[in-house]
């Protein structure tokens, strides 16, 4: 005998009914059944079908997304934090991360996409037709009966894989006063706003540990001879990369479908159907700009930026070290390089375009607008590093922000002590070369 269905509980479930008795039955105690059917999805079913995965949870594609993004907000402590567990292990936190909600993150956009495929041209043709069909008379991703539920799934999906990309640490902020970034320097969260108390040590910024994950995973140094094998908290490091892999990843899982036949149709990442959001993102945090992706700080409190808003809202809004660390940017670099472009679309890679003036890899630009032209010489090597930023306003090129900074801290935006000027210069052109190096092996697109 099994369970009845819960309409928006799905999982592996044998096909068939339960009869149960109603509740006002019950409480009547009589026996008169009811049938309860429930839905089937077979082991290779799994992931397959937007209503077919393990551990999912909701009654469409937008609950399922939702109860996803949720579990993995309100499972922190239990996930991250060892507790009483003897073994607890970094890689294993990753996967389960991944498996247990960001996976289901990019189903639900996955098929959402598919069944675009499929039902757009389908709907307006209904729409179209005089009889009406009875069907909404709006686009198939505005309908009720028709793509609303994915289209939402799919816009929660990645708003969730952003908040956890630019999650800060738990702290004290304050806020720097050449680069007006926030940046952590204390764990403790009660410390009074500045301003707020006349007292000389102050925060501009408190965030609490939830809102605030550590970065960095943290051992229990003080219980003796291999304290390195006793963690106490994973970091978010982990959390950071699975989000990066899940965005980037182009690989679907579509049973019973021709996948050579076309196979640019069934390669769907993010950057397919939301790429200046994506570029935002994964750009960002490739060259660190947090003016592209972070949350700030609105009022001296923590808000997460929303990829889908009006990005001016954020503008002269001070950014919050969203923590980052120099791997995750090379790993957004490298990921996003080497996989945005599987639909053959290379916009990433171009606006990650950075070369040295002068040689072979350099381009020459026609744009006649010089504020669409960032250069930077590097005044050790005299190297003259040039990128061009898209002709849309609105969107973000993550090689000219990175090389326009990089000019920046030459002309005195970090202030004129040589070590410092020279300490932000030589961590710029270490991304610069980075993207250099990988648009070797990923700018052109190849087959």
């Amino acid at each position: 005998m099994h369970e009845p269905i819960d309409p928006g509980r799905h999982g592996r479930r044998r096909h068939g009914v339960r009869v149960v008795p109603r509740i006002d039955q019950q409480l009547a105690g009589t026996t008169d059944l009811t049938e309860v059917p429930f839905r089937f999805c077979s082991d290779e079913y799994e992931g397959t079908e937007h209503w077919c995965s393990a551990w999912d949870e909701g009654a469409d594609p937008y609950e399922i997304a939702e109860n996803a993004a949720n579990s993995y907000e309100n499972y922190y402590i239990f996930n991250s934090f060892a507790r009483d567990q003897r073994m607890v292990d970094p890689w294993g936190h990753l996967e389960r991360v991944h498996d247990r909600y960001f996976l289901h993150l990019q189903n639900q956009y996955q098929h959402w996409v598919y069944r675009g495929f499929d039902f757009d041209g389908f709907w307006e043709t209904l729409r179209e037709d005089p009889d009406g069909y009875g069907i909404e008379d709006v686009p198939f991703d505005e309908a009720i009966d028709g793509g609303l539920s994915g289209a939402s799934a799919a816009k929660v999906a990645l708003t969730t894989l952003s908040k956890v990309i630019q999650t800060p640490e738990p702290g004290a902020y304050y806020e720097d006063p050449d680069d007006h970034n926030l940046y952590n320097y204390d764990y403790s969260t009660d410390i009074p706003l500045c301003r707020a108390v006349s007292l000389p040590d102050c925060s501009d910024l408190n965030v609490d540990l939830g809102a605030g994950k550590y970065a960095f995973s943290l051992y229990d140094g003080e219980s003796g001879y291999y304290y390195f094998d006793r963690l106490r908290v994973i970091g978010s490091f982990y959390d950071k990369l699975a989000a990066i892999q899940t965005i980037t990843s182009p690989e679907t899982n579509f049973l019973g479908v021709d996948t050579d036949a076309n196979f640019t149709q069934y390669a769907i990442s993010m950057h397919l159907y939301f790429p200046e959001e994506v570029t935002r993102i994964v750009g960002g945090s490739a060259v660190d700009a947090y003016e592209a992706f972070a949350g700030v700080s609105d009022n001296r409190r923590f808000v997460f930026r929303d990829p889908f808003a009006d990005q001016a809202q954020y503008v002269g809004k001070a950014p919050v070290d969203p923590a980052t660390s120099y791997t995750i940017e090379l790993y957004s670099m490298w990921l996003g390089m080497a996989f945005l472009n599987a639909n053959f679309d290379n916009s990433f890679n171009d606006g990650m375009k950075v070369w040295i003036d002068g040689s072979g890899e350099g381009v020459i630009p026609t744009v006649t607008d010089p504020t669409r032209i960032a250069r930077f010489t590097h005044p050790r090597t005299g190297r003259t590093y040039v990128a061009v930023k898209n002709s849309d306003p609105n969107a973000f090129s993550p090689g000219f922000a990175l090389v326009k900074r990089a000019q920046s801290y030459v002309d005195g935006a970090v202030g004129n002590d040589p070590d410092v000027k020279n300490l932000y210069i030589e961590q710029a052109v270490s991304l610069i070369d980075s993207v250099r190096g990988l648009n070797k092996l990923y700018g052109d697109l190849v087959f």
